[in-house]
Protein backbone atom coordinates (compact mmCIF):
# COMPACT_ATOMS: atom_id res chain seq x y z
CA UNK A 1 0.00 0.00 0.00
CA UNK A 2 1.19 3.37 -0.60
CA UNK A 3 -0.44 6.18 1.00
CA UNK A 4 -0.53 10.07 -0.01
CA UNK A 5 -0.97 12.38 3.44
CA UNK A 6 -3.07 15.78 3.25
CA UNK A 7 -1.14 18.52 2.50
CA UNK A 8 -2.47 20.06 6.44
CA UNK A 9 -0.62 17.26 8.38
CA UNK A 10 1.40 17.88 10.75
CA UNK A 11 4.81 16.45 11.50
CA UNK A 12 3.54 15.13 15.03
CA UNK A 13 0.27 13.41 13.08
CA UNK A 14 2.78 12.18 10.87
CA UNK A 15 4.34 10.79 14.32
CA UNK A 16 1.08 8.92 15.39
CA UNK A 17 0.54 7.26 11.87
CA UNK A 18 3.54 5.45 12.05
CA UNK A 19 3.02 5.02 15.54
CA UNK A 20 -0.42 3.45 15.21
CA UNK A 21 1.00 1.16 12.45
CA UNK A 22 3.97 -0.05 14.29
CA UNK A 23 0.95 -1.14 16.90
CA UNK A 24 -1.51 -2.78 14.85
CA UNK A 25 0.56 -4.57 12.35
CA UNK A 26 2.23 -6.54 15.47
CA UNK A 27 -1.26 -7.44 16.42
CA UNK A 28 -2.73 -8.86 13.72
CA UNK A 29 -1.20 -12.53 13.48
CA UNK A 30 -1.61 -13.23 9.84
CA UNK A 31 1.36 -10.79 7.92
CA UNK A 32 4.80 -13.10 8.13
CA UNK A 33 6.79 -9.88 7.17
CA UNK A 34 5.46 -6.47 7.64
CA UNK A 35 7.83 -3.13 7.03
CA UNK A 36 6.68 0.28 6.50
CA UNK A 37 8.17 3.99 6.46
CA UNK A 38 7.37 7.06 5.22
CA UNK A 39 9.23 8.25 1.88
CA UNK A 40 12.53 9.70 1.45
CA UNK A 41 11.70 12.39 -0.42
CA UNK A 42 13.61 11.83 -2.96
CA UNK A 43 11.40 12.33 -5.74
CA UNK A 44 8.42 14.44 -6.33
CA UNK A 45 5.87 12.13 -7.35
CA UNK A 46 6.51 9.88 -4.58
CA UNK A 47 3.66 8.90 -1.65
CA UNK A 48 4.10 9.69 1.49
CA UNK A 49 4.42 6.32 2.89
CA UNK A 50 4.41 2.97 2.20
CA UNK A 51 3.43 -0.77 3.37
CA UNK A 52 4.52 -4.11 2.15
CA UNK A 53 3.42 -7.50 4.03
CA UNK A 54 3.81 -10.74 3.06
CA UNK A 55 1.03 -13.64 3.32
CA UNK A 56 1.35 -16.70 3.40
CA UNK A 57 -1.58 -17.40 1.27
CA UNK A 58 -4.71 -15.79 -0.03
CA UNK A 59 -6.80 -17.05 3.03
CA UNK A 60 -4.14 -15.83 5.20
CA UNK A 61 -4.45 -12.28 3.04
CA UNK A 62 -8.15 -12.63 3.40
CA UNK A 63 -8.19 -13.00 7.47
CA UNK A 64 -6.18 -9.88 7.82
CA UNK A 65 -8.18 -8.03 5.80
CA UNK A 66 -11.35 -9.28 7.90
CA UNK A 67 -9.44 -8.14 11.15
CA UNK A 68 -11.28 -5.82 13.18
CA UNK A 69 -7.25 -4.55 14.23
CA UNK A 70 -6.93 -3.87 9.99
CA UNK A 71 -11.03 -2.07 9.69
CA UNK A 72 -9.74 -0.02 12.88
CA UNK A 73 -7.24 2.21 11.44
CA UNK A 74 -8.40 2.53 8.07
CA UNK A 75 -11.24 5.03 9.62
CA UNK A 76 -8.77 6.54 12.68
CA UNK A 77 -6.00 6.95 10.88
CA UNK A 78 -6.00 6.80 7.23
CA UNK A 79 -9.25 8.58 6.26
CA UNK A 80 -8.79 11.68 8.36
CA UNK A 81 -4.30 11.57 8.13
CA UNK A 82 -4.29 11.10 3.87
CA UNK A 83 -5.55 12.51 0.39
CA UNK A 84 -5.15 8.76 -1.37
CA UNK A 85 -3.83 5.39 -0.82
CA UNK A 86 -3.24 3.04 -3.54
CA UNK A 87 -2.70 -1.00 -2.89
CA UNK A 88 -1.95 -3.87 -4.97
CA UNK A 89 -2.04 -7.39 -4.34
CA UNK A 90 0.28 -10.26 -6.46
CA UNK A 91 1.09 -14.28 -5.80
CA UNK A 92 5.11 -14.51 -5.55
CA UNK A 93 6.61 -18.21 -5.71
CA UNK A 94 8.96 -18.65 -3.00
Amino acid sequence: MTFTFKPSISTSEIDEFQEDFKFFVDQIPYARNVRHGIDLGTRPNNASYALVAHFQDEADFQQYLDHPLHKEPIQSTIVPKCESWLGTQFLTAE
